[in-house]
């Protein structure tokens, strides 16, 4: 069944109509994803022999949410008979509209070869979907590099998300910069209440504060209401600290499982500079035990580290034995979990509100998950903070011990 389309949908045919660069932003089930898929496949039947494509951080997303989707709308919104005239490849990420034969394609940007497959057509349109997920804006401007597929009419780039840490790169971009032919407009559940059950409108007015305000209202939030981390202590990493480099480690904070579905492994290297620290490297990922040492021991020989420390509360003995087949003469520090995250975690935060810890270029990742980990949520931590917090608590504790009571 096709959408319900309201007024709010007429101002952003309007908003497209006179830009060339658009962002919807706002809460979940606003039907951001919808409408931007509708224009890519009005715009694949405007132009014929035109190329689209569609794109996530994660092709294997893409393919569970994005793909599904546009079946879902090709069949609503123009009818089953258009669907079987079309042909695709889920695969492949390939979608044939044969009345024309234009080309809309679905891709990830974490597939390397993909990407460089991608960069080497030309498009009419490029539509990144949940562009949070993305870290930086390096991968948006690659990409929409290829908007120049000649055609009689305009290119178009297309953006949606729900809003993250107003440090997330989009935030600069989209709300406080002002560009000519760019425009960011805000679409939320209420706006479209009438698509939706109100069950889930009032699920999503129900969840806690931090999460409603993302979900339901569609607020960049800056300081997280209950977080250790906020803005401006992750700011204040980016001054350097004064002294000579000390003692450097690794510290490895392990999935317990190894497919497509686990946490990440937290890799990250630190070190002691002077009467601070130094976040040097951030090398987390979802690896199998096999590659996450590998990616470790790297990493040690890169920084030239004195230790890895480990997380054995689960595995430890298997957690060394890996790093051991990597290399037998990698010192190890284990570490056992004895009191809770938060425990663990705020002496940590507390070194970063005195300014004693820096942070290298390219931690967004990391940094955006210190200002949006909550205690006693009932989420877990992320991998990355975890690792973060065993490798300064090991410099701390050893070297720096005082700094805990300043």
């Amino acid at each position: 069944m096709a959408a319900n389309w309201l007024p709010i949908h007429k101002k952003i045919r309007e908003v497209i109509r006179i830009n060339e660069e658009v962002m919807l932003w706002g809460g979940a089930g606003s039907s951001k994803t919808w409408t931007i898929l509708k224009q890519v496949f009005l715009r694949a039947l405007a132009f014929p022999e035109s190329r689209h494509i569609c794109l996530r951080q994660r092709f294997e997303h893409t393919k569970t949410t994005l793909w599904p989707s546009a079946k879902d709308l090709a069949v609503a919104e123009f009818g089953q008979e258009f669907w079987e005239r079309c042909e695709t490849n889920r695969s492949g990420g390939v979608w044939k509209i044969m009345v024309n034969d234009s080309e809309i394609l679905f891709g990830g940007l974490d597939d390397k070869e993909r990407v460089e497959k991608h960069l080497g057509a030309e498009y009419a349109t490029v539509y990144i979907n949940e562009c949070s997920e993305i870290m930086d804006s390096a991968p948006i401007d690659l990409i929409s590099s290829r908007l120049r597929q000649k055609i009689n009419g305009r290119h178009m780039l297309f953006l949606d998300m729900n809003p993250p840490a107003r440090s997330h790169w989009s935030y600069k971009r989209y709300i406080e910069e002002k560009v000519s032919g760019r425009a960011a407009f805000r679409i939320n559940p209420r706006d479209v209440k009438e698509n939706l059950p109100a069950s889930y409108i009032k699920r999503l007015k129900e969840l806690p504060e931090r999460l409603r305000k993302r979900f339901y209202d569609g607020e960049f939030l800056s300081d997280i209401e209950g977080a250790l981390w906020s803005f401006d202590m992750i700011e204040s990493t980016r001054r350097p600290q004064d002294g000579l480099a000390g003692r450097t480690v690794i510290a490895i904070d392990p999935a317990v499982t190894a497919n497509k579905n686990s946490d990440e492994t937290g890799i990250i290297g630190c070190g002691a500079v002077g009467d601070g620290f130094k976040v040097y490297a951030d090398r987390s990922g979802r690896y199998k035990p096999s590659e996450w040492a590998h990616v470790a021991v790297k990493l040690y020989d890169d920084l030239q580290a004195d230790a890895i420390v480990v997380e054995v509360n689960q595995g430890g003995d298997l957690v060394k034995q890996v790093i051991k087949s990597v290399n037998q003469n990698v010192k190890i520090v284990e570490v056992r979990a004895t009191k809770g995250k938060y425990l663990r975690a705020e002496p940590i935060a507390s070194l970063y509100e005195q300014g004693k810890v820096e942070h290298a270029e390219g931690l967004e990742v990391l940094e955006t998950q210190l200002q949006e980990w909550v205690p006693e949520s009932g989420l877990p931590s992320p991998d990355r903070l975890d690792a973060l917090v065993w490798g300064l608590t090991e410099l701390a504790l050893k070297e720096r011990k005082p700094l805990f009571f300043a």
